[in-house]
């Protein structure tokens, strides 16, 4: 699994705790979410490898992916 922290106050611990390992390879940053638009190859291709180390049955990596970003609505939000 993939992480991706956007802005200055992301908690690396968390996002590793979230990340399949290694960490170093499967954890992204984004200063802003406007700046994930440069992170989509990459993302795009880490996302292709993740399919493909995956057990049968496997899919065949495309131009499409199911992406899912998820929010932390806590409060360590904007602290």
């Amino acid at each position: 699994m993939l992480a991706i922290g956007v802005g200055s106050g992301v908690d690396d611990n968390e996002l590793n705790a979230i990340a399949t390992a290694p960490d170093s390879q499967n954890v992204y940053h984004a200063a802003t979410f406007d700046s994930l638009k440069s992170l989509q190859a990459l993302l795009a291709a880490k996302a292709c490898e993740q399919v493909q180390q995956t057990p049968p049955p496997q899919q065949s990596c495309g131009t499409q992916a199911d992406i899912v970003f998820m929010l932390d609505s806590s409060g360590s939000v904007g602290s």
